[in-house]
């Protein structure tokens, strides 16, 4: 794996835990939470579909 494949996936598994801290600190009975707490899963599902793919590129 070359340093720039390297680089990005750091770079996603960040992001990553940036979402689940934000995610972590949201009230649910609150509406605007509620929305943010969609925009995050939705986020956390697509990085950790491109984290797959990339880790499977990777190996191969």
């Amino acid at each position: 794996m070359d340093l720039v494949s390297s680089e990005i996936i750091q770079i996603i598994l960040r992001r990553i835990n940036e979402l689940k801290f934000q995610r972590a600190r949201l009230r649910p009975f609150i509406e605007s939470d509620r929305e943010k707490l969609e925009q995050i899963e939705f986020a956390l599902a697509e990085l950790e579909e491109i984290l797959k793919q990339s880790t499977k590129l990777k190996s191969s």
